[in-house]
């Protein structure tokens, strides 16, 4: 019988196979061919009682299946757990995900999703509980994506740190759309804009810049596209490329509305700014060295 040690701590990330060990979810669906082995034959001489006696010659070659070491550390996968539980708790919320990837090499330290289920034993488990939610669930990122405007702001040289953007009077009318702040923060540098996660001065920064440009450092960073994780379900979020971009549009995508990420693509867009601007390639699996 299979026996998965880490129980509901990993159930989304190692899946589970069905009655004939071929894997349904996770990585026993992923890696299927990789830790499968494939049957030989052979033909043999037997006596009178059946016995083997000799081995004649071979049918067919049999092929035994491979290791998989992932890069996943129990004991963060363990807490993460944990702590989401709590999250999740304290806000009623319906689900959640936590992840934690190594900047240095990307490799994905812990992974985890509520609700989960438990691989040993499936008799009570809803369809639902399969997803695993960091990969497949697609959500509007909203001011997390600020950075990467403040980015691309200080790259193209019209802005400083200190340049100073005016908020007040805590709205701003755009295109017909009129965008808010939690209270009226008048004068901001490019900085504070970050720091008081103003939408205001946010959208008015991008707006001195080209909606394609915009474009180009969203899709730079890996929005709307997998990041090849090797795990199934993955989903490339939506990134909008237009021909004609209204002013809202525009205005809104640099605050992280009008987009969609999976949990994934946001923790390897904040790689970027880790490792200096360098984007690597996600892995499940444990890195012999780094890329």
């Amino acid at each position: 019988r299979r026996y998965y040690p880490a129980g509901l701590n990993a159930g989304h990330i190692l899946g589970f196979t069905d009655i004939d060990d071929h894997g349904q979810e996770g990585v026993e669906r992923a890696f299927d061919r990789h830790l499968s082995g494939v049957e030989g034959k052979k033909r043999v001489l037997r006596d009178a009682r059946r016995r083997v006696i000799a081995d004649v010659d071979s049918v067919k070659p049999v092929y035994h299946g491979h290791d998989l070491v992932l890069s996943i550390d129990l004991r963060l996968q363990t807490s993460a757990r944990r702590y989401l539980a709590e999250a999740v708790q304290a806000h009623g919320a319906a689900g959640g995900s936590a992840l934690l990837l190594d900047s240095r090499t990307a490799e994905v330290l812990a992974m985890v999703n509520l609700p989960d289920f438990n691989p040993n034993d499936r008799s009570e488990i809803k369809d639902g509980h399969f997803r695993n939610r960091v990969v497949t669930d697609v959500f509007e990122p909203g001011s997390t994506v600020k950075p990467f405007t403040m980015s691309l702001a200080l790259e193209t040289g019209s802005f400083t740190p200190d340049s100073v953007v005016e908020t007040s009077p805590g709205y701003y009318r755009v295109g017909g759309w009129t965008i808010h702040d939690i209270k009226n923060y008048g004068s901001l540098t490019l900085s504070r804009v970050l720091i008081k996660s103003s939408n205001i001065g946010t959208a008015k920064i991008a707006m001195a810049m080209a909606p394609q440009e915009l474009y180009k450092i969203f899709h730079e960073i890996g929005f709307g596209q997998i990041t090849g994780v090797e795990l199934p379900g993955e989903q490339a979020g939506v990134l909008p490329n237009r021909r004609q971009w209204r002013d809202s549009e525009h205005a809104s995508m640099a605050y992280g509305y009008g987009v969609a990420v999976t949990p994934l693509q946001l923790a390897r867009a904040y790689g970027v700014l880790a490792e200096d601007g360098v984007m690597l390639p996600i892995s499940i699996r444990k890195r012999e060295k780094a890329p």
